[in-house]
């Protein structure tokens, strides 16, 4: 099996999390990318939504631009762009997890002691 195909386990969804997800702004963001893939967002669209400063929008696009989540497909305008279809997937996850339980989401960020990763990791059953 490919790797690009092999299942999403929790705990590959905890290591991007701890990895690649800085702050509940980048979660924020990575989300609102995510759940309107096909729209291309000005960052003054986003500080709108999101209720953000130009700051704070800017940092979290360049480490979801690293972390290969985001595009910037025209200039100034960005979309959620997974960089391969396992990321594609643990990002669906997240945003389950966030959906169902975002309470444990936010403390895995924040970097809560490991008894708290298991209640994130109950928040959600990956399922073929």
């Amino acid at each position: 099996m490919a790797e690009s195909a092999a299942p999403v386990t929790e705990e590959d969804v905890l290591a991007f999390v701890r990895a690649g997800i800085g702050s509940v702004w980048e979660l924020e963001l990575l989300l609102l990318l995510y759940r309107s893939s096909e729209r291309r967002w000005s960052a003054l669209e986003i500080e709108r939504e999101l209720r953000a400063s130009p700051t704070v929008v800017g940092s979290a696009l360049r480490h979801l631009r690293a972390a290969e989540v985001t595009a910037e497909p025209e200039r100034d305008r960005f979309q959620y762009a997974a960089g391969s279809p396992r990321t594609d997937r643990i990002v669906r996850a997240i945003d389950h997890a966030y959906r169902t339980n975002p309470i444990s989401v936010i403390k895995t960020i924040l970097g809560a002691p490991d008894a708290t990763l298991k209640i994130f990791s109950d928040a959600f059953r990956l399922k073929d």
